[in-house]
């Protein structure tokens, strides 16, 4: 059992986009501005405001709430404590980053800006010289500040496809070593401009590219299954259901003196069980409070909202393949999701109870240190003993109760956040058999063309089928 971390990287809850948009809208101002799109965020950018908001967590809930998903994704990996954090977010919303630079490095970079004008005129380009890689030492440079558009200038080049979300322009007729195809680099989240790429792959590096592929995100599950699958499986993907708990306690008994050791240590271990037994709860199985009942409401629900409007259509394209046993199926698992998900998710938390088990309470209260207040005035040993025994003449108060019930709730979400992400895992699993269903349907269905929705699909499939019987 893995002793309870002490620290956390956020000042604020760790909640999912769906919740963020029920949460009351967050306003963002800058320059005295309301702030209504990205747009308007960077044109009123200023460095302070915008570090402040990210600590609050008030960043990344503007930007889920005003449905810049990709942008409150890359915000909520930004750590507050980086060195380079606020360049991050800069980069990640796509504003420019300016910093002082040294005499010398002023010096410098007028240097590069003359050098560049040998290959290029463009005003825009001389104007940000610290984005042109001249060589690859440069171009390493620049990664490692994750700047998200790097021009490559005159030589040959190696960029790494496991580094996604970067887009190359190529100047002076910069070449890449041992290229990939264009549709790799765009799986891999990579955008080129100008570069001469081959058309075909090379079996010898078609591997990287593909696990830099799904690193990025890329779903090859279009490639294997019937477009009808492939539709449906859209649909299924969801967030990961997270939640960071707050565990309550009564701070007024800090400021409080007890005329007793005893009555102030029982106060403490009062105190501390109710905080652990309230912890416990969310990983205890078959509590009203367990983790696993939200978790799985969440997921049926999601489940269920994305087919309904599908169900009539999907059992009318099943009757006309024969495939109505698989839609009997699939109706079956959609309206017993939250069971079966709810039994799946409690099996986790029960047959690996060893690791969800919370830290050891004794561990809680050991670190509360009772101070003691000696109030009799008398240098007499004899006197003192008396006025031991006349109340209020020593007291007793807790230091810090705080402290252990922060692990306590440290030791509760660490135990949750690897939940939920096996709980995603379950969900997908059970997804998958769903899906298998859906495509002993789909493979008898005629292919879905780009720009068609699932129902104008559906129904061009009946209507197909029906003309051939």
């Amino acid at each position: 059992m893995n002793k309870p971390i002490t620290t956390h990287p956020f000042l604020f809850d760790l909640n999912s986009p769906e919740e963020d948009r029920k949460a009351e809208p967050v306003i963002l101002k800058m320059k005295d501005t309301t702030i209504h799109t990205l747009k308007e965020l960077r044109e009123n950018y200023s460095p302070d405001e915008l570090l402040k908001y990210h600590l609050e967590g008030d960043l990344v809930r503007w930007l889920n709430q005003h449905y810049y998903e990709k942008e409150a994704a890359d915000i909520f990996s930004i750590k507050f404590e980086d060195k380079n954090c606020l360049e991050q977010i800069c980069s990640a919303l796509d504003i420019p980053f300016q910093i002082e630079l040294s005499p010398e490095e002023e010096a410098a970079l007028s240097e590069k800006r003359e050098l560049l004008r040998k290959y290029t005129d463009d005003e825009a380009i001389l104007a940000n010289p610290q984005n042109v890689a001249m060589n690859q030492e440069d171009l390493a440079t620049l990664l490692n500040k994750h700047c998200k558009k790097i021009y490559l200038c005159a030589e040959d080049f190696s960029i790494p496809i496991s580094v996604a979300d970067v887009e190359y322009i190529c100047l002076a007729n910069a070449t890449l070593n041992n290229p990939y195809t264009e549709q790799q680099y765009l799986r891999a989240g990579i955008k080129l401009q100008g570069f001469s790429l081959p058309v075909e792959e090379n079996p010898d590096n078609a591997v990287s590219a593909m696990n830099a592929a799904l690193s990025n995100g890329y779903d090859d599950f279009s490639d294997n299954h019937s477009d009808l699958t492939a539709a449906f499986h859209h649909m299924f993907q969801c967030t990961k259901y997270t939640q960071y708990y707050h565990i309550p306690f009564n701070s007024s008994l800090a400021s409080k003196f007890f005329n007793s050791r005893y009555e102030c240590e029982n106060s403490v271990k009062e105190e501390i069980r109710k905080a652990y037994d309230k912890a416990g709860k969310y990983i205890s199985v078959g509590n009203s409070s367990c983790i696993a009942k939200e978790c799985a409401k969440v997921y049926a629900k999601h489940l269920e909202n994305e087919t309904a409007p599908y169900m009539n259509l999907l059992e009318k394209a099943a009757l006309m393949t024969s495939s109505a046993d698989s839609y009997d199926k699939i109706k079956e698992q959609i309206s017993k999701s939250y069971k079966l998900l709810l039994a799946r998710f409690e099996a986790e938390l029960t047959d690996n109870s060893d690791y969800y088990q919370m830290y050891d309470f004794d561990y809680f209260v050991n670190q509360i240190d009772i101070e003691e207040h000696d109030y009799r005035i008398s240098d007499n040993d004899a006197l003192r003993l008396i006025e031991r025994f006349v109340s209020g003449s020593i007291q007793y108060t807790i230091s810090d109760l705080y402290s252990p019930v922060s692990e306590i709730e440290e030791d509760l979400n660490e135990h949750c956040a690897t939940f939920f992400n096996t709980a995603l895992t379950e969900y997908q699993d059970f997804v998958s058999e769903i899906e298998n269903l859906i495509d002993l349907i789909g493979r008898n269905l005629p292919s879905m063309t780009e720009d068609e929705s699932l129902t104008d699909y559906l129904t061009r499939s009946c209507i197909k089928i029906s003309h051939f019987n």
